[in-house]
């Protein structure tokens, strides 16, 4: 479970590369557009990014996603989260959370984003 601090000092880390120059020409475009960014570490499980991203800000959320080798993966939710979230919570009981959101992790959500990403580089060419 990723504590508080986990997460503030991941906020920091960001906070600070903004500084870099370098680091500033890797972010996206999209950050430009956006409304909020949203800093988790990889270990968060989905339920606490969506969490989140509903009571902390508001749309369009450009979420930063600090690895385990210390890098920063970026993604932008475009869905109309609040309505999912609020969906999906109506659908189980107060104080039961759906297990694809306790267990699920944002870094399994980047893994499988970047292998989709890959898999979509590569052609397939069957022999004749």
């Amino acid at each position: 479970m990723v504590t508080a601090i986990d997460a503030r000092a991941a906020a920091f880390e960001f906070g600070r590369r903004l500084g870099d120059p370098l680091f500033r020409k890797s972010l996206p475009k999209t950050l430009r557009k956006t409304s909020s960014v949203l800093v988790v570490v990889d270990t968060d499980t989905l339920h606490i990014v969506l969490e989140r991203a509903l009571f902390q800000t508001r749309p369009p959320v450009l979420v930063a996603v600090l690895r385990q080798n210390n890098q920063f993966e970026f993604l932008q939710l475009r869905i109309p989260f609040r309505a999912l979230f609020a969906s999906v919570l109506r659908r189980s009981t107060p104080t039961q959370v759906p297990a694809a959101l306790a267990e699920t992790t944002i870094g399994s959500i980047c893994d499988t984003i970047s292998l989709l990403a890959l898999i979509r580089r590569i052609t397939w060419c069957p022999e004749p």
